[in-house]
């Protein structure tokens, strides 16, 4: 029982790094985007619609499932600030401007 809720938790967290590599995409095929946009389109929809109905369904697991994916975002948001507080910081220690 307990190992499916692990289980659950870490496809939560698969899920949610999923998402947001899908909304990357933008940016990974922008040099071409007039002929990807489909593709990346396709990646946003299929992962985000999979994701709405995992988290509309009921049970057990939706718990640990839901704070798989919160651990992710926020784990994802820390680390995104924490870089970018350093290279301003390191920027700004460096003189250049």
């Amino acid at each position: 029982m307990i190992l499916v809720k692990v289980f659950v938790f870490v496809f939560g967290i698969y899920l949610a790094m999923r998402v947001i590599a899908a909304f990357y995409g933008v940016i990974d095929y922008w040099f071409t985007i007039k002929t990807a946009y489909l593709k990346v389109l396709q990646r946003i929809i299929g992962w985000g619609a999979i994701t709405v109905v995992l988290t509309l369904l009921s049970g057990q697991y939706k718990k640990a499932f839901l704070w798989g994916m919160a651990a992710y975002v926020i784990f994802y948001l820390l680390t995104y600030l924490f870089i970018r507080l350093s290279l301003i910081r390191e920027v700004r220690s460096s003189g250049v401007r």
